[in-house]
């Protein structure tokens, strides 16, 4: 099995939809997002993968899902072992 390796920039295009991300995450699902460095960084990750069909592994279910919630993308929650 190969696997590809690549190192993904966020574009403009997926800034300004991870701004929109997070306005919609606060009046819709109280999100508080002032400061939530963490937070935005989730929502670039969601949003540059969506951009290439690529699946996000995660352990944080809540804020990924939340964003699924309002974005489509792939994503497979994994548990710590």
């Amino acid at each position: 099995m190969s696997i590809k390796l690549c190192i993904l920039l966020p574009e403009i295009a997926t800034y300004q939809d991870a701004g929109e991300l997070l306005q919609q995450l606060q009046a819709k699902m109280g999100y508080d997002v002032t400061g939530a460095q963490s937070l935005v960084n989730d929502a670039l990750i969601a949003l540059s993968a969506r951009s290439i069909g690529a699946t996000v592994l995660t352990q944080n279910r809540a804020d990924f899902e939340a964003i699924r919630r309002l974005r489509s993308f792939k994503l497979v929650v994994v548990s710590e072992t």
